[in-house]
């Protein structure tokens, strides 16, 4: 195996990893990096594999995980804010994240549903104290600047 460099560009340009570098694409690591160990498979006969198809391709673990979130997103479900998360039903979470296969995707045991529902109310309270805090901080900064520049001016 021949060893190629790994960065955020190199990243991005596999087909089902978001290209731009905004808050969706925030959220959207944040959730998968939460799903990601549900996706991976204990059955070794591949056939019977969970995988999901999206845009024409199989993917299984890791790939499957990002498809489904893509998926989603595609047909206009929300399911990387975590509002929409801890508003969903488990039902409508398996329809989201339903797969082809003979393997039921790990992700809807109810130990982990808990503790992602832990996670995201903990996501929710810091994200509204850090959007808080930048808006805060941009303000005095503003007020700040305005204040050096007509100091200097004057």
């Amino acid at each position: 195996m021949e060893a190629k460099p790994y960065n955020t560009s190199t990243w991005s340009t596999h087909p089902l990893h978001p290209k731009t570098r905004d808050a969706d694409t925030a959220e959207w690591i944040f959730l998968v990096d939460l799903l990601n160990f549900s996706f991976f498979s204990d059955e070794t006969d591949v056939d019977k594999q969970f995988y999901v198809t999206y845009q024409g391709e199989k993917y299984t673990g890791y790939w499957s995980l990002c498809a489904a979130v893509n998926r989603a997103l595609d047909a206009g479900i929300p399911i990387t804010s975590p509002a929409y998360w801890l508003a969903v039903d488990d039902e409508t979470l398996r329809g989201i994240f339903r797969g082809e296969g003979e393997e039921p995707v790990p992700l809807m045991y109810y130990p982990a549903r808990k503790l992602f529902d832990i996670v995201m109310n903990e996501y929710l309270v810091f994200e509204k104290q850090a959007r808080s805090f930048a808006k805060n901080s941009t303000e005095a900064f503003s007020h700040f600047w305005k204040k050096q520049t007509t100091q200097q001016s004057g």
